[in-house]
């Protein structure tokens, strides 16, 4: 929690007389205690989410998010305390609405329009996704007749147009707020695709791990299907690289959490995006960029030519016939 003060409110740790840092003063402090009652009334809660390494202390340390399910939060502290300016900068950068600020990302369930600016955030290249329209199939032009609704890109140069900044992709939702979220593979992440069951046997087999046993983040698809996070590999993107599992790699594109399938269900992480995301195993880039294969050393072939061809000299076509019959 004491962390959260200091974000939060610009709260430093407070000294002693001496000039020693005394860690539990903070406590003492009023936003410290007001975050103490929220989160013993159930109006806020403190969620472990992971563990990631301080680079600069070179330590493991525990992240934790905070939720604060009471909507008048906002309101509230923006008349008895003061918000920090770092964090009131840090919401106009990312062009939230006013009335919207006390969700930013500490919010529990994010919507497509927060989450694509949370991915962006982090970094990861998003594009606004067609979404699934109520009884009529997909938002573009083809409607009930499109075979991959709310899968295919808003942008006609998505590649291109794909970004990570907070700002563009807060616009691209306001034109499109139902849209689905899209990110980009092969720059900030590569993705092993598994379609059902047929695809958890295969990486059963390939790696002797379940979807869930994944060492990055796992997301369940729309379809009962599974996304592996891994870090950006090089190689492009592969269908069919096993019985039921497809690579998305350099090129590709993915349908992210919290979007909808046409199945009415949504994907969802199963774990927790990251922000560093595991290397691809040997065995998986054995069999997206196998060795080339080794070939025999064909013999020289002969010229075909009007003009015969003898060790040191060249002779007209039929010369070596009356040589012989000399």
């Amino acid at each position: 929690m004491r962390e959260f003060v200091e974000e939060l409110y610009g709260v430093e740790e407070l000294e002693t007389g001496d000039g020693r840092v005394d860690p539990q003063a903070i406590y003492h402090r009023r936003e410290a205690r007001l975050l103490s009652d929220m989160l013993s009334a159930g109006d806020a809660a403190l969620l472990y989410s992971g563990v990631a390494v301080n680079l600069l202390a070179l330590r493991p340390e525990i992240c934790t998010v905070l939720i604060i399910h009471d909507p008048r939060w906002w309101e509230r502290e923006c008349g008895e305390l003061r918000i920090c300016d770092e964090y009131l900068q840090q919401c106009e950068q990312a062009e939230l609405l006013p009335d919207q600020r006390w969700v930013q990302l500490i919010k529990g369930e994010l919507d497509c329009a927060w989450a694509a600016q949370a991915y962006a955030a982090l970094g990861y290249p998003v594009v606004p996704m067609h979404a699934i329209r109520p009884g009529c199939g997909c938002t573009c032009r083809a409607g009930p007749a499109c075979p991959e609704a709310g899968k295919h890109p808003q942008l006609a140069g998505w590649m291109r147009l794909a970004s990570t900044d907070p700002g563009v992709v807060g616009r691209w939702w306001r034109r499109w707020p139902q849209a689905n979220v899209g990110l980009v593979t092969g720059r900030r992440l590569d993705v092993l695709d598994l379609d059902g069951d047929q695809g958890v046997e295969a990486l059963r087999a390939a790696l002797q791990i379940a979807p869930q046993e994944h060492p990055g983040p796992v997301a369940r698809t729309g379809s009962d299907g599974w996304h592996l996070l891994y870090a950006p590999s090089g190689l492009g993107n592969r269908v069919r690289l096993l019985p039921g599992v497809d690579w998305r790699g350099r090129g590709g594109l993915i349908v992210a959490p919290p979007s909808q399938h046409a199945s009415g269900r949504r994907y969802a992480w199963v774990r927790p995006l990251t922000a560093t995301l595991p290397e691809l195993p040997g065995v998986l880039r054995r069999l997206l960029a196998p060795p080339p294969a080794t070939r025999a050393t064909r013999p020289p072939s002969i010229p075909t030519c009007r003009r015969e061809w003898w060790p040191g000299r060249t002779v007209r076509p039929g010369a070596r016939r009356a040589a012989r019959d000399l």
